[in-house]
């Protein structure tokens, strides 16, 4: 729900958004999981990411079916398995969270 405040008036708006959730499981170790993925390079064996190349400041750049594309860990917590990156291409930004969780 977000709310609009203004002083004339105040306003509510539900906001719908999509989400998608994706899920892989592994018999790999979980240490062995967070190391693959803390690499932005091996995004690429997912076939979508192609040409990934470290920039500067941080971010990896690549070619994605939606053009031109950058990529920026933004939250590295390998104790919590929380690796969170943003994604960037034709103007629009993506959150992106993956956590790194071992069920027993």
């Amino acid at each position: 729900m977000m709310r609009i405040i203004s002083s004339q008036e105040t306003k509510e708006f539900k906001i719908t958004r999509k989400v998608v959730v994706k899920v892989m499981i592994t018999e790999n170790d979980v240490t062995n999981v967070f190391d693959f993925f803390e690499n932005v390079k091996n995004m690429e064996t997912g076939g979508a990411l192609k040409s990934i190349r470290k920039d500067e400041n941080g971010w990896w750049t690549c070619d994605s079916p939606a053009g031109k594309a950058k990529i920026k860990i933004n939250q590295n917590n390998r104790e919590l398995g929380i690796l969170d990156h943003v994604f960037v291409a034709n103007g629009i930004e993506w959150n992106v969270n993956i956590n790194n969780i071992l069920f027993q």
